[in-house]
């Protein structure tokens, strides 16, 4: 909870209407989430000005509003002012930031920031108190916002942090902010090209969260990417250790992958100065198998700061799944199944997730795939590109979605493939279809960038179809 007065000291501004002794009880940026006792902070965007929603924040609930202009609002409505509710979040949190005891786990890459987020919280809270951001708190709000909220709700020994960004700066920013002990760097590809250009300017961004890290921390980074080692080495201004996972470099290593009825089995390597000292081997419920990557540095983190043992290890990932729309399997009682990667996508990705489709045993495989965002003024070249990047010849039904991906379409069809192609404009104009195309022995993979609103197709088929209790589906890598 936090007093008005206390919001106004922390944030540079004065309560103007209300009593510096009422309480909140969360904070928001978007009205539509407020709730009775919450605080609406009003910022400008690109595109509108949160402003205008605060008689909306008021009326679901928002009991304070944080603004740089004057605003209408009840009596009973605690107003702080401020000069800049921008600057007005990130000083708050920065406040937070100077008194939170706990040790900073921050995650970025290109893809996987997620799960392995996730991944890494549910060994780190096996061992100690334990914040793992929510949802996708990892924005250039999200991560203010987490810290505001959270940060001095209990006393966590580790706060595993989430960052995502999509603009020139932004790390930097946040960086700046969450000042992490132990910066995780996963990955980098072709994704916010609209802001970036080209997979360098990616890794230069990225690597900027090594800048503001502490002192007395480590950095765990992609061994096997040359661009993270270089800049990483870079910006590693307190020449921290740099702790490195991959397939065939690095301190943690993926020596074997087994698919099993309920996920995989993933044999890690732990070397010193190239040379194997420990070896695990782990039963995960973990199906996609790019997550066998992803495990990496999480059970490297877990061996080496939250000393933790395999047997351990095991035990606590031995329910884990993956967060929503992130690979998740549905088996239904109709007879078929869907592989649901709709959260996000990139070209690296999308190949990836096409090429574990393949792997499924089925009478047909049809893919849906949607437009891929931020790609930048080569966006129809990098879905055209698509038809190479990933191996199409086991798929019967490939359907493409939205005005970039028709440019697959085009390719993949003047090529001749063996597989059915249908084009469509919109997931609404997909539905009809599906609806009388799917058939038993069929499995489907959908993926496509969030804003294509996938997971519509998702909760029709969650409305049609029954899920079996007990898939035991073998998934092969």
């Amino acid at each position: 909870m936090w007093r008005l007065g206390e919001v106004a000291a922390f944030t540079g501004g004065s309560v103007q209407q209300g009593d510096p002794l009422q309480t909140v009880t969360a904070v928001h940026i978007d009205s539509r989430q407020c709730t009775a006792g919450t605080l609406f902070v009003a910022l400008r965007g690109r595109h509108d000005d949160g402003h205008r929603f605060v008689p909306d924040a008021i009326q679901r609930g928002a009991v304070a509003v944080l603004v740089e202009r004057t605003v209408e609002a009840p009596s009973n409505v605690g107003v702080v002012r401020v000069p800049d509710t921008w600057t007005a979040l990130f000083r708050w949190a920065a406040a937070v930031r100077d008194r939170l005891a706990a040790r900073v786990i921050a995650v970025t890459g290109s893809m996987g920031k997620t799960t392995t987020k996730e991944l890494i919280g549910r060994l780190a809270c096996r061992v100690a108190p334990t914040f793992v951001s929510p949802g996708n708190w990892n924005s250039i709000t999200g991560v203010p916002l987490s810290l505001i909220n959270y940060g001095r709700s209990r006393a966590y020994a580790w706060w595993v942090q989430e960052v995502g960004i999509n603009q020139r700066g932004e790390m930097a920013r946040i960086a700046a902010l969450l000042r992490p002990h132990y910066p995780v760097i996963l990955n980098v590809g072709p994704v916010h090209l609209e802001a970036f250009e080209t997979v360098e300017g990616v890794a230069d961004e990225k690597t900027d969260l090594v800048r503001f890290m502490v002192p007395g921390g480590g950095i765990f980074i992609a061994g096997d990417v040359p661009l993270l080692r270089t800049r990483v080495a870079q910006k590693n201004l307190w020449e921290a250790p740099v702790w490195t996972f991959g397939e065939a470099d690095g301190d943690v290593r993926l020596l074997g992958v087994t698919p099993t009825p309920t996920g995989m089995t993933v044999e890690v390597g732990f070397y010193r100065a190239g040379t194997l000292e420990d070896r695990w081997t782990l039963d995960v419920p973990i199906l996609q198998p790019w997550n066998a990557r992803n495990l990496l540095p999480a059970v490297g983190l877990a061996r080496r700061l939250f000393c933790m043992g395999r047997d351990a290890v095991a035990v606590a990932l031995v329910d884990f799944h993956p967060p929503a729309h992130r690979g998740e399997v549905y088996r239904w009682k109709q007879g078929w199944t869907l592989l649901d990667d709709s959260y996000n996508a990139n070209p690296v990705a999308m190949a990836q997730a096409v090429r574990w489709l393949t792997g499924w045993p089925a009478r047909r495989r049809g893919v849906i795939v949607g437009d891929m965002l931020e790609l930048g003024p080569d966006e129809v070249a990098w879905h055209r590109r698509l038809a190479d990047m990933a191996d199409w010849s086991a798929i019967d039904v490939v359907i493409t979605v939205g005005p970039r991906m028709a440019a697959l379409a085009d390719e993949l069809r003047s090529r001749g493939i063996r597989a059915e192609v249908l084009h469509f404009a919109t997931v609404e104009d997909v539905l009809p279809w599906w609806a009388q195309a799917w058939r038993p022995g069929d499995v489907w993979l959908l993926k496509a960038s969030h804003a294509m609103g996938f997971e519509r197709l998702v909760e029709w088929a969650r409305t049609q179809f029954q899920v079996e209790e007990d898939p035991h589906v073998i998934s092969p890598i």
